[in-house]
């Protein structure tokens, strides 16, 4: 659920009938004409009576717009015959139910075109054109380097970078490695929370703010007008000597050191053909040509973890 959605829970919480969650629809739907936030009606969360989350489901019914993704798992989403409802269902590929939920909004996070999938097929698009621009690199089109070992993990959206990282970070760890992440967002995002002192003092104009404890201690900077960030601007934030690997989720159009992870299920297009700097291809299944590259599994982190310790050591 996204930071500006707000979750619709119905007044009595012993339980749920068909027609209080009908009218927490329409709240939401008044709500999104009017001040264009969107909400969400948890329906694993919600204590339905019997065969009430069923009643109101069919009572719903199923619009014109209908779509399964494929990713590490299935999800259905579509759009109710009631414009704006959406029912977004996600599952792993052992069947299992991650959420269930009504998303009130125009169109689910979902569905929309990720703005680093904009720039990758913008840069795909350029290269077959024979026109190079969108690549962060040096002038003469060179790799960029860095003054600390940064490693990189590219894919397309839905691939499971971030659970990948989840998995590998502790083991890398273990190691004796001290860790370092640079993660591409991809919206408006927030890490202060609305209401606390340092949320507030930003709202009221302050462009830049530290806040420390005795714990941790975390910079905010407001950018004065939106831009893409670029990798390199984020790498300077570091002190070289507090890490020994830097790890980059995204930025995979950008020319420095990286895995691709790539799933043949998904039907997307390898990155590695049109990136020299990619140095191994980490898949759970087959590539779609032989490669000269070293080919890791993905779902074996053990060998991904050696094939790491390796290149960092050579």
């Amino acid at each position: 659920m996204k930071p500006s959605d707000t979750p619709l829970v119905p007044e009595n919480k012993q339980s749920a009938d068909l027609t209080s969650i009908q009218h927490l629809i329409l709240h939401g739907l008044r709500r999104l004409n009017q001040f264009d936030q969107p909400s969400v009606i948890d329906l694993l969360a919600t204590p339905f009576g019997l065969g009430e989350r069923e009643a109101l489901i069919e009572t719903l019914g199923v619009g014109e717009v209908d779509a399964r993704i494929e990713t590490e798992g299935t999800s259905r989403v579509y759009e109710t015959t009631y414009r704006g409802v959406w029912v977004v269902d996600h599952g792993t590929a052992e069947g299992e139910r991650l959420a269930y939920q009504i998303e009130i909004t125009q169109v689910p996070d979902i569905l929309l075109t990720q703005p680093e999938d904009l720039e990758e097929s913008a840069s795909r698009l350029a290269e077959r054109l024979g026109d190079g621009i969108g690549v962060e690199a040096g002038e003469s089109g060179e790799a960029i380097s860095f003054n600390m070992p940064v490693l990189g993990f590219a894919a397309y959206s839905g691939a499971g970078k971030t659970t990948l990282l989840k998995r590998l970070i502790p083991m890398l760890r273990e190691q004796g490695l001290r860790i370092g992440l640079v993660k591409h967002a991809h919206h408006d995002f927030d890490l202060d929370i609305p209401g606390k002192d340092s949320y507030e003092l930003r709202k009221a104009g302050a462009s830049q703010v530290v806040v420390a404890s005795s714990l941790r201690w975390a910079l905010v900077h407001e950018n004065e007008e939106p831009s893409e960030p670029k990798l390199a601007d984020a790498l300077r934030r570091f002190d070289p000597d507090e890490f020994d690997l830097i790890l980059v989720e995204g930025f995979k159009h950008v020319r420095f050191a990286k895995i691709e992870l790539y799933r043949p299920s998904m039907g997307v297009t390898p990155i590695h053909p049109q990136d020299p700097s990619v140095i191994a291809v980490a898949t759970d299944g087959e590539p779609p040509e032989e490669i000269a590259l070293p080919v890791l599994d993905l779902n074996d982190l053990r060998g991904i973890q050696g094939f790491l310790m390796e290149w960092l050591e050579g």
